[in-house]
């Protein structure tokens, strides 16, 4: 689904990601995870094409991603940002319509997706509401259904709970859980060690712009990897629920 190859990228002189290379397959739910500064929204900005890689490069299905236009790259990747601000007062419908600027423009089709996308993040009952009445939650989930109106393969989400309180995180964290069972393959970064175990199928760890830990959340989520990464003394439990890691600061 998607190859990074060898890939170095930053802002103006200064280099983010490291000659990093990272394999993502189809249908994969794949959590990144690392301390603040390491580069982890900078690679969700190059994946989507915001930004250019210095050397290496990315291949989507096959194809250099430096050769795609803005359009086909957006018919294929939705991505979901850390935080969203609107000018002026659209209606959540609106919103979600932005999704659709990618594709040919059929009017019937666009509001079709549009409800589609809206039903599967359960904000339909919101769609005449304006998007600057919404809270944390509901604007989340309306973000992620202007993304899914693209149509995307892949969706990139940049710490979609920031700020958000423990039933909105869960709540969207089964969301995601739901859209990869339509076949969409989910890459989020994400702070909360504890929701990358119980809802990622892979962690990568970023930290300083390359990659030092890539596999399964009970070979990552463990103590002394976290005390290396983050400076910080944990202990570790098995889950009495889901048998995965749990995190317990000490």
């Amino acid at each position: 689904m998607l190859d990074i190859i060898n890939i170095t990228v930053g802002y103006r002189r200064l280099p983010v990601l490291r000659e990093l290379s990272l394999r993502i397959r189809e249908n994969e739910f794949l959590g990144i995870i690392g301390p603040n500064g390491g580069g982890k929204s900078t690679l969700l900005r190059t994946i989507c094409g915001i930004l250019q890689p210095w050397n290496g490069k990315i291949l989507l299905c096959g194809k250099d991603l430096a050769s795609l236009a803005k359009k086909e790259i957006a018919r294929k990747i939705g991505y979901v940002p850390q935080a969203s601000s609107f000018a002026f007062p659209f209606s959540c419908e609106e919103v979600v319509l932005m999704g659709r600027y990618a594709h040919d423009g059929n009017r019937k089709r666009d509001y079709e997706v549009a409800k589609w996308a809206m039903g599967l993040t359960d904000t339909l009952a919101l769609k005449e509401r304006k998007i600057n009445e919404l809270s944390g939650g509901e604007l989340q989930r309306v973000i992620i259904a202007r993304a899914l109106a693209q149509e995307p393969k892949i969706l990139l989400l940049d710490e979609p709970t920031v700020h958000l309180d423990i039933n909105h995180r869960v709540e969207i964290f089964k969301l995601l859980r739901e859209l990869k069972s339509h076949g969409i393959t989910i890459i989020t970064v994400l702070h909360d060690l504890n929701l990358a175990s119980e809802y990622s199928e892979r962690v990568v760890v970023i930290k300083d712009g390359r990659i030092l830990y890539d596999g399964l959340p009970l070979d990552i989520i463990d103590k002394e990897i976290i005390k290396r990464i983050y400076g910080i003394e944990v202990n570790i439990i098995k889950n009495p629920l889901s048998g995965l890691p749990l995190v317990l600061p000490r």
